[in-house]
């Protein structure tokens, strides 16, 4: 009986292994196809992405398309973001997409925040600075709804036990209500025979 759990413990976990290492191998060749589509088009330099490889990858591990992620990437290159705040930008995206935004809104935020911050003048340091910001503060807001959220709930919950526990209470007095008036007519019904 041992042999055969282990051997099932084994084949599910031969299997979970399995698809990680699919799941990796499919990020790394969306990954490779977003790096030669950005080296065509002249957007980064092959160095520059090998900087950025890890925050491209958690990026696309949390649900960021190819699409959204590599027009994030022109709209920053093309607004003389440098690699190094392009990489913070990305990572601060990322924690916002693990903080509950979805990541097409994530990446929505920062093209928002990025146009806004060019019409404004900013570039560079001074505009990937101006995207974090922004994105933390979408973050901090994203809390506040959940804790929110989590009082309402505990509220609604502590109303509902409030409410059932009235409800018993009720109940119990009506119980009680008829065991009196049923000993009470029992009683008046015994002595008025005598």
């Amino acid at each position: 009986m041992r042999k055969i759990a282990s051997c099932a413990i084994l084949a599910v976990f031969l299997v979970f292994c399995a698809s990680l290492a699919y799941a990796q191998q499919e990020t790394n060749q969306i990954m490779e196809e977003l790096n030669k589509e950005l080296e065509q088009q002249k957007v980064f330099l092959p160095n520059e992405l090998k900087d950025m490889q890890k925050s491209l990858g958690n990026a696309m591990k949390k649900g960021v398309k190819k699409e959204d992620l590599k027009a994030i990437l022109v709209d920053l290159k093309n607004k003389q973001t440098s690699v190094k705040d392009t990489k913070k930008t990305i990572d601060v995206m990322v924690d916002l997409i693990k903080s509950g935004v979805n990541p097409k809104e994530a990446g929505n935020i920062v093209s928002r925040v990025a146009h806004q911050a060019k019409a404004e003048g900013l570039k560079g340091t001074a505009l990937a600075a101006r995207v974090r910001e922004a994105i933390q503060t979408r973050k901090a807001e994203q809390e506040k709804l959940k804790q929110q959220n989590r009082e309402i709930e505990m509220h609604q919950k502590e109303h509902k036990e409030k409410h059932e526990g009235q409800i018993q209470a009720q109940e119990l007095f009506r119980e009680k209500a008829k065991e009196k008036e049923s000993h009470g007519s029992s009683s008046g019904h015994g002595k008025g025979k005598r």
